[in-house]
């Protein structure tokens, strides 16, 4: 089953339902992700679907949310691995035992966008906390995720060294994943943060501009993180040990690697920064 057959499964999550056990991959030559709506949105997972399906025979069910969501799937047992990119949340999950296995995967880092006439004064700004400063002083439209994603908790953690909470009507938490959060933020003219994958992937379609980059704060790694077994099941261990074997292998990295818009590179492998 392909990303696009959870779409009305993605909403019951939205609403607030649970993941449901009927997810279970009864084949266990399926093996069921769930990774980051970024990089859905940037064109990575359908390269690695496509590719790991090719090399192993093996079937992906793929689950695309933000990473919080993600984690809680996997505490219901419904995935058998993760892509997700919020290191607190994945060192909690990892404490409360939910996780077998945390591997570096890969880096991309995080950029502040909006209005090309920049009113809020983002560029030129000397760090992510002066630039989200300048946001509120403002009080420059911004798009939130407001989703819990890992660009979400990201997004929090510089209001939060900024001093600062955000509300009003300059605010707007939107709820949906990079992709449509970005294309609103564009449709608003708004600033809004978004992973640099899902930005070159998008950014010509769009009339925002990338006005700041740069700060080791945006730095933005990937973890891959097999679900722990004991805990429940209906665990595809095995194919999860082998999806994980096959990321992390040559061929993985490869896809990591050349994955470009317009000669630029998206990512970069774990380990060769």
């Amino acid at each position: 089953m392909k990303t696009r057959d959870y779409l009305s499964f993605c909403l019951l999550c939205v609403l607030g339902i649970k993941c449901v056990g009927g997810v279970a991959a009864e084949n266990k030559g399926t093996i069921r992700l769930a990774a980051t709506t970024s990089i859905l949105s940037s064109g990575l997972l359908h390269e690695i679907e496509t590719a790991f399906e090719a090399d192993t025979q093996h079937s992906l069910e793929i689950l695309s949310f933000g990473t919080g969501r993600a984690l809680r799937c996997a505490v219901e047992g419904n995935v058998d691995v993760l892509i997700v990119h919020s290191p607190e949340a994945e060192q909690k999950f990892m404490r409360a035992g939910h996780g077998l296995s945390r591997t570096p995967l890969m880096n991309d880092a995080y950029l502040i966008a909006g209005p090309e006439d920049d009113p809020a004064g983002v560029t030129g700004q000397l760090d992510a906390v002066s630039a989200f400063n300048a946001l509120a002083d403002q009080k420059a439209r911004f798009i939130s995720r407001g989703d819990d994603s890992g660009t979400h908790r990201k997004e929090l953690e510089i209001w939060e060294r900024a001093n600062i909470v955000p509300y009003g009507k300059w605010y707007i938490e939107y709820g949906y994943g990079m992709g449509k959060t970005l294309s609103y933020a564009d449709k608003m003219s708004a600033y809004v943060l978004v992973d640099r994958g899902t930005w070159l992937a998008m950014s010509a379609e769009l009339g925002l501009k990338a006005l700041f980059e740069g700060d080791a704060l945006l730095d933005n790694p990937y973890h891959i993180i097999a679900v722990n077994p004991a805990l429940h099941p209906s665990i595809n261990h095995e194919g999860a040990k082998q999806f994980i074997a096959w990321m992390t292998s040559k061929r993985g990295r490869d896809i990591i690697q050349n994955l470009r818009v317009d000669d630029q590179q998206l990512y970069t492998p774990a380990g060769d920064l």
